[in-house]
């Protein structure tokens, strides 16, 4: 599948319905207005704040709550990532099984003998920030104090 930038390039019609009031909510937001900006300047509408409420039984009619209907001949569905921390255990250790990410101290450690990084940190989705996260982590478990992360 391509990217919606590609499609739109290619002279696909794309829209992007987003429930929360900008793009990227979880990052800074001068992040999702620069995409928003760029994506603009792809002919790609960007609808926030806008809910799907229904999806037509073939899958080419979008019901959003504001009352608007996108209509295309396919639609992409992107749900977003949940941590599910009842199964990775941390109750066992004392943590809230019902949260949704893992609080971390500036060396990464969550509670005595537990260390966490990447998502389920919360402190970005990605996998540099794991590759940068990990070493702290890892000095931690060795015994050692290194640099806080920043």
């Amino acid at each position: 599948m391509s990217s919606p930038r590609a499609s739109a390039r290619f002279g696909t019609a794309v829209t992007i319905a987003e429930t929360q009031p900008r793009l990227l909510p979880g990052e800074e937001p001068e992040v999702g207005d620069l995409l928003a900006d760029v994506s603009s300047k792809d002919c790609i509408q960007i609808l926030t704040g806008a809910t799907a409420t229904q999806v037509s039984p073939d899958g080419t009619a979008v019901q959003l709550d504001n009352g608007q209907t996108c209509t295309a001949e396919r639609l992409l569905v992107a749900t977003g990532r949940r941590t599910d921390l009842a199964a990775l255990g941390v109750g066992a250790v004392g943590l809230d099984e019902q949260a949704r990410i893992i609080e971390v101290d500036g060396h990464l450690r969550a509670t005595d003998g537990l260390g966490a990084i990447g998502d389920v940190t919360g402190k970005g989705a990605f996998t540099h920030v794991s590759v940068y996260q990990a070493p702290i982590a890892a000095a931690g478990i060795l015994g050692k104090e290194p640099e806080p992360a920043e």
